[in-house]
């Protein structure tokens, strides 16, 4: 079996999937809450749902991954690269043995398009999102950025325009002080 990590929301989540692998055949289920696979502890999916309903939603945009977070803080702290960050934070079971969904960024994205979907009303479909991950990054790319007072993050980016919805996840430059780089 594989480790998933300590954090309770993770081991929620893959019970959730396997539950749901197990039935095999469509269920007809009133409502299946996913609070926690979306934003964690954090009350998004909810907020969307019922607090922002009559709102007018504009732009979502921000850290949707813990694991890539983590990772891209210890590198910006730690002035240390990203496959020894990586095995660090794998060692500490914070993140999987295998986190490629994670540092793709398809994680993100799935995030993204459930958000999107519910804030705009429409299936939104992960293929159409332009991802990139961070398996790629150098540090000196992050440490370069620190110099000028910024951190590289991960970010779930999704606007409503005239023409439709723009989705993407890059990584971004952002404020070191700023509210989304919370290191």
């Amino acid at each position: 079996m594989e480790r998933v990590g300590k954090g309770v929301v993770k081991i929620l989540e893959e019970n959730k999937k396997k539950a749901l692998r197990k039935v095999g055949k469509p269920i007809c289920i009133k409502s299946v809450y996913y609070e926690a696979s979306v934003g964690g502890v954090i009350p998004v999916v909810q907020g969307l749902n019922k607090g922002l309903a009559s709102e007018k939603i504009l732009e979502i945009k921000g850290i949707l991954n813990s694991t890539t977070n983590f990772i891209l803080s210890k590198m910006t702290k730690n002035g240390v690269n990203y496959e020894t960050t990586l095995k660090s934070i794998q060692n500490s079971e914070f993140a999987k043995v295998d986190p490629s969904f994670d540092i793709n960024g398809i994680d993100t994205a799935n995030k993204l398009a459930i958000l999107s979907s519910i804030a705009w009303g429409s299936w939104i479909r992960v293929k159409g999102i332009y991802v990139k991950g961070i398996s790629n990054l150098d540090i000196e790319d992050v440490l370069i950025t620190q110099n000028f007072g910024y951190n590289i993050k991960l970010i779930g980016c999704a606007k409503k325009t005239k023409n439709g919805i723009d989705l993407s996840v890059p990584t971004l430059s952002c404020k070191s002080q700023s509210c989304v780089c919370n290191n």
